[in-house]
Order: C-alpha cells, then sequence, then structure tokens
C-alpha cells in the first residue's frame, strides 16, 4: 500500500531493562486519506514476508482525512503534528491499540484535533521579497 507520509508514532511503554521488546508505533497516510497504524515489537529478525514481530491489529484504518496535509509528523506518545495548506498546525494525539476504526473515534483522546497555531504565528507567513542594494 502505497503512502504520501509515513512517521513515527511512539516508542512502547515496555522497561527497556525488562528484557522485553520495544514495541514501536508507525503511522501511514494512504493516497485515500486513511490514517493506518502499525506496530513492531520484534527483534530485527531476517523476515522478508513480514511476518514476525508486527502487531495483529497493524494495517488497520484509525482515522480518515488526512490527504490533504502539507507535513505530518510524529512527536512521540501518539501525539500527530500536521500542517494544512492554509498553514494551521494541528496536534492530534491516538491513545488506541490500532482497533479498525476509519472514524478516529475509538483511539482518538477527546480533543480530537486541536489548532495549536497558524503560518503567521510561526513565521511562516508569506515573505516580501527583499529589497535590492545598490552596488
Amino acid at each position: 500500500m502505497p503512502f504520501i507520509h509515513a512517521f513515527y508514532g511512539e516508542n512502547g511503554t515496555v522497561s527497556v531493562d525488562s528484557g522485553l521488546p520495544r514495541a514501536g508505533t508507525i503511522f501511514g497516510i494512504a493516497l485515500d486519506g486513511d490514517l493506518r497504524w502499525y506496530r513492531y515489537s520484534g527483534q530485527g529478525e531476517h523476515d522478508p514476508s513480514g511476518a514476525l514481530g508486527w502487531d495483529a491489529n497493524s494495517g488497520n484504518r484509525v482515522g480518515n482525512g488526512y490527504q490533504n496535509f502539507l507535513h505530518v509528523m510524529g512527536c512521540g506518545d501518539g501525539v500527530v503534528l500536521a500542517i494544512q495548506p492554509n498553514g494551521d498546525l494541528l496536534w492530534y494525539r491516538y491513545d488506541g491499540q490500532g482497533e479498525d476504526d476509519r472514524s478516529g473515534a475509538l483511539g482518538l483522546y477527546a480533543s480530537g484535533r486541536r489548532c495549536i497555531g497558524s503560518k503567521a504565528r510561526m513565521g511562516l507567513a508569506s515573505r516580501r521579497p527583499a529589497k535590492a542594494h545598490a552596488p
């Protein structure tokens, strides 16, 4: 499945000294705007089939409507930041376990999405051309 964006979601919460594998979450945005969830807890075993180490819910849809963002990035702990074409910076947080839910209602925090900045606030407003200086 091709993605227009793929990004880190979070590290697992397993203690490094526990001897248990660390789980890593990855999100992918498909061409149709579906947000897909993947979790890998393997140890990097050679497996071209991709069967080892992946959570059974990997590949499930956990949201929709993400296809038009200019930039999307994961910040850890399930936090996703996305920049809309108008320059608004949106904050999301996913706290699910990859349950198949295209609406995103199962894993998104009650806040859903929040606008936490705009292009003007973040210095992304249109820049004026630099003035030419006489030699």
